[in-house]
């Protein structure tokens, strides 16, 4: 599929979920689907990142569930807005290193 759909979209410019919406049918659309994806995010993604945080903090160092999830969000705040997009950039790329040497070092050592 991708053999005859992205040629397509590199030629019309569409590079996300949004931007191809806009084209199919309006750009109200576009404006719906990010409120969606907004919403999905906040209310899914983070609080079961924080609630599973705060859950491995309560196990480790017995800190209770609401000043575990109050300090993650407060650190994730503070290193998000003291680091900006480049420190975010910066630990991901960090992140996927270690994953490589974690996936090599697991494939040579079995």
């Amino acid at each position: 599929m991708a053999k005859y759909f992205l040629p397509i979209f590199l030629r019309e410019k569409i590079y996300t979920m949004p931007q191809f919406l806009e084209k199919r049918f309006y750009s109200r659309v576009k404006v719906v689907l990010a409120i969606f994806w907004l919403a999905v995010y906040v209310f899914v993604n983070l609080t079961s990142i924080l609630y599973l945080g705060a859950t491995a903090l309560n196990a480790l160092a017995e800190i209770d569930m609401f000043y575990g999830m109050l300090f993650l969000a407060s650190l994730s705040v503070a290193y998000s807005l003291y680091g900006g997009l480049k420190a975010v950039a910066l630990l991901t790329s960090f992140k996927l290193s270690y994953w490589f040497l974690v996936a090599w070092l697991s494939v040579t050592l079995l």
